[in-house]
């Protein structure tokens, strides 16, 4: 059958000839291959316009007037797993770490990586406090034994040329300075509180003067005590 011109075709199946570059409005191509226009280097820029890069086997469709790049999921993903690039256009996976794990950078600077930190949770007291021959029962609530505890004083009223606002680290353990003065602090850590006790001096413990340098006794009133604690 020739057809001339212009015909419409019902229920029929064309075998021949191949038919070069259509265009279907509201129809349906069933069971049939499609392949896309192919380069190394694609960069459509025409609205919707969908090409495929054989070299870095991505999707580069125009937008109308640059091209955007649709790369392909990296195999065996789940659920927690972090996607980053390993390159320009090449996507690479890094399976979800464990409970607690923080993001980092490997130590090669080229890819993220999962690292254990060394503490984990915190606690601060806040500002307590001083009695002398006192002691605080403090619940931390880290549900383990601290790694590692500091202390401080913070200055609530001006002593010893400290401005209110100034926190003065200071160390567990005996102060008694000079001998016999019964000042200092000790701490006794578990998995529950820190149980705290001064010295039981009048000025429970030692500061140096800020300018001068001078050891000298706290006024209680005009100091807060401040511990932290990490696991």
């Amino acid at each position: 059958v020739t057809l001339a011109g212009t015909q419409t075709l019902t229920n029929k199946t064309l075998t021949s000839p191949t038919i070069n570059t259509p265009t279907i409005n509201g129809g349906t191509i069933a069971t049939a291959t499609l392949t896309l226009k192919q380069s190394a280097a694609p960069t459509p820029t025409a609205e919707g316009d969908t090409q495929w890069d054989t070299d870095d086997n991505v999707l580069a469709i125009g937008d109308g007037a640059a091209t955007k790049l649709f790369l392909p999921i990296p195999a065996s993903t789940a659920a927690g797993d972090i996607e980053y690039f390993t390159g320009a256009k090449v996507k690479a996976r890094l399976a979800k770490g464990t409970a607690s794990q923080a993001l980092l950078m490997n130590a090669g600077a080229t890819a993220p990586a999962w690292a254990t930190l060394p503490f984990t949770a915190s606690y601060d007291s806040g500002q307590q406090a001083i009695t002398a021959a006192g002691s605080l029962t403090l619940a931390h609530g880290l549900s383990a034994k601290p790694k590692l505890i500091t202390t401080a004083l913070q200055c609530t009223t001006a002593e010893f040329d400290y401005s209110i606002g100034d926190e003065v680290a200071i160390n567990v353990g005996s102060h008694d300075s000079p001998a016999g003065s019964n000042r200092g602090l000790s701490i006794v850590p578990d998995a529950t509180n820190l149980t705290i006790r001064f010295g039981a001096a009048a000025a429970p413990l030692n500061v140096l003067h800020k300018t001068t340098g001078v050891l000298s006794g706290i006024t209680p009133a005009s100091w807060k005590f401040v511990v932290r604690a990490w696991v």
